[in-house]
């Protein structure tokens, strides 16, 4: 019998199958307003993505409501205006197969620097996850269960985060 070792930044082997019970889930960042951002960077969002992805499984409810294979979008901003988190969406995407939540934090500039204020940004983008998955009957587990080492994570790697 051949075996084949395909190293996981290879992706996936030609003739294999994804797992089709995963949901997809990724995370983007546009800041509209000078000044007024989060300093994660493109490997953030990949992990994050990655992360988050790996712990939810398809939601019958989800797939009634938008369709099969669809996947989640967060497009993450932030505003120095506002007190309370503002979520916008769900918009749809039907030709992409894509369901889209704009997530505006606010804009916090604590003592002691970026770490404060990732931190910050960090429980409230996982807060709003749960909350647009746990609206789709989705199991939010995993997230809740493994919240605290993902946010560490994510603190402590100088590649997720410009200084």
């Amino acid at each position: 019998m051949l075996s084949l070792f395909v190293p996981p930044e290879w992706g996936i082997p030609f003739g294999c199958m994804r797992n089709k019970n995963k949901m997809k889930i990724y995370f983007s960042q546009i800041y509209i307003e000078v000044g007024v951002t989060y300093p994660f960077t493109h490997i953030f969002q990949k992990y994050l993505s990655d992360e988050i992805s790996a712990r939810v499984n398809e939601s019958a409810e989800f797939s009634e409501k938008f369709g099969e294979g669809y996947s989640i979008m967060f497009r993450i901003s932030a505003k120095s205006d506002i007190e309370n988190m503002e979520i916008k969406g769900p918009t749809v995407f039907k030709k992409d197969k894509d369901v889209e939540y704009s997530l505006f934090i606010p804009f916090k500039d604590f003592e002691g620097g970026a770490t404060k204020s990732c931190e910050y940004a960090l429980n409230v983008i996982v807060d709003v996850v749960l909350q647009v998955l746990f609206s789709y009957k989705f199991d939010v587990s995993g997230i809740e269960k493994d919240r605290k080492g993902l946010i560490e994570r994510i603190l402590n790697d100088v590649e997720m985060i410009r200084s």
